[in-house]
């Protein structure tokens, strides 16, 4: 959801970065945004014409206009922004790259509800942003501030629907204000590297407690959490509605990945970092649909696990199995799509048609040890994309003699892709 939105974002902010000579550029006479989880679309933009950050002679439309955009421009100037944006105190969505989005400019935007890319975030600034529902900030240590948190007032941002936390230069991770589970419409949350989320049972009263439970039900996005406490039964009742959950996993010691049963909306989890994981018989819900696990020791046994979830499309392992072999069996991944395997020590796989017998694309990349494809995989009916990016001449070869044994059966609309190097890319 984030990511789309984010996408659009981007969209139609592409066609202003090269705008030499802009202040400020107006977006006018449109609608608001009545949802907080959905940018417009570009379609429905009208640009005006744009000013030089040199001449402060405002269009006559900027008193009405609802969204304004800030390009990134090294000309910019900070005090002519601020003189250009005092008339536009009836904007509903700022959106930014430059860096002069600060909380001095806020303050000319009492009425805000969209807010992308503020360079800051301070108690004076949530003050502000309290029609906000949907709010985009940076966030960076200083020397007067070493701990990386987000101030408390935040709770005070009761409309607030989307929460978008991007980092420069920080290496520890962001702390969440225990205010968090009191913003009753919060339905995304999306930190950009790691977030420490505060634990709903501390010493309190039982009514605290219980508010925070109501409060909190409508979260459905939580990315990304360091050391997410499975074992926590507060914790995964307050997010019983979560649908895309993504956490980093503790570099040493063993962590259990279980309980995640009782999120049973749960459709995309995520976890990454370089410890071992141990896989309960309550690890995932039934509704799980993406499932992607980043550098991370898990025996290939284990996949098994993975396997008996009914409603699985999207399996990614990146770096995160152990051994030389996978055997896979008959009656599990029985509605995988996409399989992508990456950077494995994967030696031999043992594998027949009927163990994946929906699955569509194949991707291996970076998997050297390979030293062949099941030829079973070339069997399944619904496949129709074989990538291999970096791997060793033998999974090459059977990668195409498959397609070739296809095309003499009459298949034609199965591909193989077959690339030497390629760049690293590391998606969700």
């Amino acid at each position: 959801m984030i990511n789309n939105m984010r996408k659009q974002i981007e969209h139609y902010l592409r066609p202003l970065r090269n705008l030499d000579d802009s202040g400020i550029n107006l977006l006018a006479n449109q609608r608001d945004l009545e949802d907080g989880d959905r940018p417009p679309s570009s379609s429905h933009l009208v640009y005006s014409s744009t000013q030089t950050p040199y001449s402060l002679n405002l269009p006559s439309s900027i008193n009405d206009t609802r969204r304004l955009v800030i390009p990134e421009n090294r000309f910019h100037n900070s005090t002519q922004i601020h003189r250009r944006a005092k008339s536009a105190s009836f904007t509903r969505s700022l959106f930014s790259e430059s860096d002069h989005l600060t909380k001095d400019l806020i303050i000319c935007f009492r009425l805000l509800r969209i807010c992308d890319h503020l360079n800051e975030c301070s108690y004076e600034t949530f003050l502000k942003l309290v029609n906000s529902r949907y709010l985009a900030f940076r966030i960076q240590r200083s020397n007067f501030n070493p701990i990386i948190q987000i101030p408390p007032t935040i709770k005070l941002l009761q409309n607030l629907q989307t929460l978008v936390v991007s980092s420069y230069k920080i290496a520890e991770p962001v702390s969440l204000p225990f205010g968090i589970w009191f913003m009753p419409h919060l339905r995304h949350i999306e930190i950009e590297e790691e977030a420490i989320l505060p634990d709903p049972q501390v010493p309190c009263s039982q009514n605290v407690l219980r508010r925070s439970t109501d409060y909190l039900n409508n979260l459905q996005t939580l990315s990304t959490i360091r050391n997410f406490r499975c074992d926590n039964e507060n914790l995964l009742a307050i997010l019983r509605n979560l649908k895309k959950l993504k956490i980093t996993v503790p570099r040493y010691g063993d962590y259990h990945l279980n309980n995640l049963v009782h999120l049973q909306k749960l459709q995309s989890l995520s976890c990454r970092g370089f410890g071992k994981i141990l896989l309960g018989d309550q690890a995932f819900p039934d509704s799980i649909k993406k499932l992607t696990l980043n550098w991370l020791k898990l025996p290939w046994k284990n996949m098994s696990i993975i396997g008996c979830l009914p409603n699985l499309e999207v399996l990614k392992l990146r770096g995160a199995a152990y051994g030389e072999g996978w055997n896979t069996e008959e009656g599990g991944f029985l509605k995988l799509k996409l399989l992508l395997l990456e950077s494995l020590d994967l030696c031999h796989w043992e594998a027949e048609s009927s163990h994946f017998p929906r699955l569509e694309s194949l991707i291996i990349r970076y998997c050297k040890e390979l030293e062949e494809i099941p030829f079973g995989i070339g069997e399944i009916p619904t496949l129709k994309l074989i990538e291999l990016y970096h791997c060793g001449e033998d999974a090459n070869s059977s990668a195409e003699q498959i397609q070739e044994e296809q095309r003499s059966l009459g298949n034609e609309d199965l591909q193989v892709r077959v690339k030497v190097w390629t760049a690293f890319i590391d998606e969700d």
